[in-house]
């Protein structure tokens, strides 16, 4: 094998490294979420605590979609749905946020972000999306219920569209290592 060869391997092997790596500070940060919320359930500031832990989840989300997106005519409605549905529900609950404006406001920002640069990547197959549709979803479904107006089966719902979208996502990137392994 040639040096540039073996250059270019160790190189796609330090990104699949790092991928991995992420990959698990990703999967740590939602074990955390899971394990630690339940047993501070009545704590005033558990959803403050969630909010943060689901952030940095999605932030390393952004990082993991980034790569291998760009912008196409044909997913040009997509983004434009997102961007439309975030500002909808940011209107509707913005006044009735009061001290929580700018954390849930940030958070908003951050999974419409995220929630883009899925319908931006470049996959085949509609998983991606189809799981960052959901997380909007069910972060959507978490918002209203807790500001707005109680939602019948709230938890229920959260719940099934939350590991409706983690197998989605993971379903999606799996699919796609075995597309170029």
């Amino acid at each position: 094998m040639s040096p540039a060869a073996r250059g270019a391997r160790s190189g796609r092997d330090a990104v699949t490294i790092g991928r991995r790596s992420l990959g698990k500070v990703f999967f740590g940060f939602a074990a955390l979420f899971v394990v630690l919320l339940p047993l501070y359930p009545s704590y005033r500031g558990s959803f403050v605590v969630g909010l943060g832990l689901f952030l940095v989840a999605h932030l390393l989300y952004i990082v993991a979609f980034a790569t291998r997106s760009g912008l196409h005519r044909s997913k040009i409605r997509a983004v434009v749905v997102i961007l439309l549905y975030s500002a909808i529900l940011a209107y509707i609950l913005f006044p009735h946020l009061g001290e929580m404006v700018i954390p849930v406001s940030v958070y908003l920002i951050v999974i419409t972000g995220m929630g883009m640069l899925a319908a931006l990547r470049r996959m085949d197959g509609r998983g991606l999306l189809y799981g960052a549709l959901a997380f909007l979803l069910s972060e959507s479904l978490i918002a209203i219920d807790r500001f707005l107006a109680p939602v019948p089966a709230a938890s229920c719902a959260t719940i099934i569209t939350y590991y409706s979208v983690q197998h989605a996502i993971t379903h999606s990137f799996l699919e796609e290592a075995r597309g170029f392994g």
